[in-house]
């Protein structure tokens, strides 16, 4: 080790370059790697960013840019900073691909809280019991105001006699479980692609008073 000191202060500047790079310059990127990581780490817990509402596309594909521009949008009608607070828009649903099951499995967690689907697609998930009628989102008033835009549909027939297994899709009531946007320029202006769009709350979103301000958005 004084053999290297001693060496260090016979160098000149160019040798001393030359010198910590051979010696030094390994170590120094290690050291920075790890305390990178470090302070991720301590970012990442202390700083979480909080999702208020978390909208489902289903085969409704967006480009980045697309999805980007929607998300501040979204994040602006909700008074969102878009770091600590945000919405999540999530377009990676595809029928085509198990996108149901997937969807089913972040149903289960209270992940999502809107949903934007093809009109058939829609009707499926309200067979299933994910959507919610909409008496428990809008008052009378509301539904009157909307009643030629509102998606009668049958839902998920509950009884202590079946499950979930035995098929009892569909057989619910037909109730309003979600709200036709195909017309509504604000569906126009934000991107979408479907031709037959629907959207609407699931059955236990935890943000309902933000999926509401949302879905009033949509139609006015």
């Amino acid at each position: 080790m004084k053999a290297r000191e001693n060496n260090w202060k016979t160098l000149n500047g160019k040798q001393k370059l030359v010198y910590f790079k051979d010696y030094y310059l390994v170590q120094v990127i290690v050291i920075l790697a790890v305390l990178a990581m470090i302070g991720y780490f301590c970012f990442s817990i202390f700083h979480k960013t909080e999702i208020v509402l978390y909208v489902a596309c289903i085969d409704d594909v967006l480009e980045e840019n697309e999805l980007k521009d929607l998300e501040r949008r979204l994040n602006e009608e909700l008074g969102c900073d878009g770091t600590n607070t945000t919405v999540m828009v999530d377009d990676t649903f595809y029928t085509s691909e198990d996108g149901i099951h997937k969807l089913e499995v972040y149903l289960s967690s209270s992940q999502v809280d809107l949903i934007v689907a093809e009109e058939e697609t829609y009707k499926q998930l309200a067979s299933f019991g994910f959507m919610q009628d909409l008496n428990h989102v809008m008052d009378a008033k509301e539904l009157d105001e909307n009643k030629k835009i509102l998606l009668y549909t049958a839902g998920y027939k509950e009884t202590d006699d079946i499950s979930f297994e035995d098929q009892e899709t569909g057989q619910g009531e037909i109730l309003p479980y979600g709200i036709a946007i195909q017309d509504q320029a604000k569906y126009k202006e934000l991107a979408g692609k479907l031709e037959h769009p629907i959207i609407g709350c699931t059955a236990n979103t935890k943000q309902s008073k933000n999926a509401k301000k949302i879905l009033e958005l949509m139609i006015n």
